[in-house]
């Protein structure tokens, strides 16, 4: 279910009963979603890094809301939501009794224990529950090594298990580090095995022998056709999919980046590369005399303006953006594409300014870690079956 600004279109139609929100179908009414969930708090920078953490826009696909503090967690703290129109939420008790909840009302968030909430729908015959928290934030080591062998899971949109993909967390602590367009890629309605999205993890054949990172651009389909997006690209990136945005506006769908309390000065790992046999247009012509390339890069930007309001990049300016201080990106001239061997990168990361360390532990600035299968894939441009494997990867950093 798309919560709002429905297009009188197939697709969104299709895209309408693939994302339904609420247990059951999806009659008129029925929309039971927090869209958006914030906390009051007399002094916000004295609790959270930045005054809009207090604020929680919640995706589609996301049953749990998280409010991420500087240190120990809030006690009692006013909370409100905003849910989709006719609907009415509740505190879900632990005996299962509902009680009504009123926006503003004081809840004991204390020692980061989780509150439950549920949201019915306007007729009540539908209902959607949410796991609420706040909690120190947690915090990605200095010089992380990502080696994708175990920390992948099946992944479901809401109630619907017919077509599950994998997302990817980090560390020990399951952090929210890691997201790729596999639930765009659902939208098209292919019904695909897991292993056959184009973000997978592929057993036992990483450089060490254990598991790695596997990408690969596909064909989309004729929903993707007919919408004027013949393939995606495998991706995996730092930071967050907006599912509800993957058809009306893909390039913002691909929020890149994840706060990070640590300078990374160069990406080093291993990869494997091999492209597919044509290269198409976004009409799906052969481009005659092209070939595919892969695409892994490190983006390091600020994360608020001058008048502290978040920024946060997407797929239409990751590479672009005057908010960005350092880039590192691996180019064409060193790709192999032999696709048999695992060949070694190492990316050094480039400063525009000077940066301070004490605005990194601040966590002023998101790093922006990417991988894609396809060069072009944010314009829908590449050969079908390019395939890039990655594996041990790690950031290396000044401090």
């Amino acid at each position: 279910m798309m919560k709002k600004h429905l297009q009188p279109c197939l697709l969104f139609s299709i895209a309408c009963m693939t994302l339904s929100s609420c247990f059951g179908d999806d009659p008129a009414n029925a929309e039971c979603d927090i869209e958006q969930a914030w906390i009051h708090v007399d002094n916000p920078r004295s609790v959270f890094y930045n005054a809009y953490d207090t604020l929680v826009t919640v995706a589609s696909t996301d049953n749990e809301i998280t409010f991420e503090t500087k240190g120990e967690a809030i006690q009692h703290a006013p909370i409100f939501f905003k849910t989709t129109p006719g609907s009415s939420i509740f505190i879900l008790e632990k005996n299962g009794l509902e009680t009504p909840f009123t926006n503003g009302s004081l809840v004991d968030f204390s020692g980061a224990q989780i509150i439950k909430f549920r949201v019915r729908s306007e007729d009540h015959h539908y209902l959607r529950d949410y796991q609420v928290q706040v909690k120190p934030r947690p915090e990605m080591p200095v010089n992380p090594l990502f080696n994708f062998d175990n920390n992948f899971e099946l992944t479901t949109i809401k109630e619907a298990d017919d077509n599950p993909y994998y997302t990817w967390t980090e560390t020990d602590a399951k952090i929210k580090w890691w997201a790729s367009g596999n639930a765009g890629y659902r939208l098209t309605g292919l019904k695909v095995g897991p292993l056959d999205y184009p973000t997978c993890p592929e057993l036992e054949t990483g450089v060490d022998g254990k598991n790695c990172l596997k990408l690969t651009t596909r064909d989309t389909g004729s929903l993707g056709k007919m919408v004027n997006m013949p393939l995606a690209a495998g991706n995996l990136f730092s930071g967050s999919f907006d599912t509800e945005n993957a058809m009306k506006e893909p390039l913002s769908a691909t929020r890149m980046g994840q706060p990070y309390a640590h300078k990374p000065i160069r990406m080093t790992g291993f990869y494997k590369f091999k492209r597919g046999e044509i290269m198409q247009d976004r009409e799906k012509n052969p481009l005659d005399g092209e070939v595919d390339y892969p695409d892994f890069y490190c983006v390091v930007y600020r994360n608020s303006d001058e008048k502290g309001n978040p920024i946060l990049l997407d797929g239409s300016n990751v590479l672009s953006s005057p908010a960005i201080v350092g880039m590192g990106r691996i180019s064409k001239s060193e790709i192999n594409a032999d696709g048999t061997e695992w060949r070694p990168f190492s990316i050094e990361i480039a400063y525009t300014q000077d940066i301070s360390e004490e605005d990194v532990y601040d966590y002023k600035y998101n790093t922006a870690v990417v991988f894609s299968s396809s060069v072009r894939g944010a314009e829908f441009i590449g050969a079908p079956g390019s395939t890039l494997w990655i594996d041990n990867v790690k950031l290396e950093c000044a401090y």
